[in-house]
């Protein structure tokens, strides 16, 4: 089985949502191995010899335990497109460091992969999405893996969940990337730049 892992965001020397990728981490050992482990992230990161400036992807590698920690400064990807990509069988419920079910998907530059399973909005191929109406944002009920800062959105009542199907697209004005390094609105494409 392939190993795990979490991008965790670190900014100005703080990490963000800990809990939340440490309650990810519990959950996924609960469910692939059947043991009950404490990871306890605060500690163990906080050990780091870590940067004080500056935005960091920090990348916690584990199955059972903790086996390693990469440290990256972390530079936003430009993205201004999404192809939408029909796939019934696609499944990343776990956060796999195996990420062969997006292998068949490269993308120019600047552009993304929308997948839609059972003609339901899921996931790109690194984050989860959220759609603009004009008033509130929605996130697709049906995901590829809940991501820790999707399910912070959706606590904080900022996102509210709803069953997106593909037909439900050309609906919304924006749709938003988001995940552990991407706070809502920090890549917004126009609705009309998802080719289906």
């Amino acid at each position: 089985m392939s190993l795990l892992f979490e991008s965790i965001k670190l900014y100005n020397g703080v990490f963000y949502n800990l809990e939340y990728h440490e309650k990810r981490m519990v959950n996924s050992v609960h469910n692939l191995y059947g043991v009950n482990v404490n990871f306890s992230l605060k500690e163990r990161l906080y050990l780091l010899n870590l940067p004080k400036y500056g935005l960091y992807k920090v990348k916690v590698i584990y199955d059972r335990d903790v086996k390693g920690v990469e440290i990256a400064e972390y530079e936003k990807r430009k993205i201004d497109r999404l192809f939408a990509v029909f796939n019934d069988t696609i499944n990343y419920r776990f956060k796999f460091l195996d990420r062969k079910c997006f292998d068949m998907c490269q993308a120019e530059s600047q552009a993304e992969f929308l997948f839609i399973k059972n003609d339901m909005v899921t996931d790109t191929t690194f984050s989860n999405v959220a759609f603009f109406d004009g008033r509130v944002w929605v996130t697709p009920s049906t995901f590829l893996l809940n991501g820790t800062k999707r399910q912070y959105y959706i606590d904080k009542n900022v996102l509210k969940v709803a069953d997106v199907h593909f037909t439900d697209i050309a609906k919304y004005k924006n749709i938003s990337l988001i995940n552990a390094m991407l706070d809502l609105e920090d890549i917004v494409i126009d609705i009309k730049n998802i080719h289906l």
